[in-house]
This record gives structure tokens, sequence and C-alpha cells, in this order.
């Protein structure tokens, strides 16, 4: 389940409260799309690398990078739909 939420916060959540935040603040639609699709790009692979490095959470790390990107094709779909 905490992989679930990571990936939904990552993927949905957060590119969705700062677009919020950006549209509270009036910022020009430009930047918001460049922002939100920024945001809901996949986890970067950093995190997994010094996770295997230094032996912490390699597998959960692992796991929300896999998922984080297979997700990805569908939510980066959606971001560029509803922004359009």
């Amino acid at each position: 389940m905490p992989i679930v939420l990571t990936v939904l916060g990552k993927n949905v959540i957060f590119p969705i409260v700062i677009l919020l935040i950006m549209m509270a603040a009036g910022a020009g639609s430009e930047l918001q799309r460049i922002v939100v699709l920024t945001l809901a790009i996949p986890t970067a692979t950093m995190p997994t690398s010094l996770a295997i490095q230094f032996n912490v959470h390699e597998s959960e790390l692992a796991s929300t990078q896999f998922w984080s990107t297979v997700c990805s094709f569908v939510t980066l779909a959606v971001f560029l739909v509803a922004l359009s």
C-alpha cells in the first residue's frame, strides 16, 4: 500500500496541488503546463541507486520507480490532454 500512495502522490496529487497553487497565484497557462508536466514525470533513478548502495529500502524504492514509470504513461497523457 505505501508504494501505491507514493506513486499516486508523486504522479497525480503533487502536480495537481501545484497546479491549483499556480492558478491561485495567477501564473500563466504556459508556465503551468511546463511545471505540471515536469512534476508528473516518473520518479528519478538516483534515490533507488542510493538505496541500493546504502542497503536501505531497496525493493520499496525500486518498486516505486517501476510503478511510477508504468503509471506515467497514463498520467502524463491525462495531464497533456487536460492542460492543452
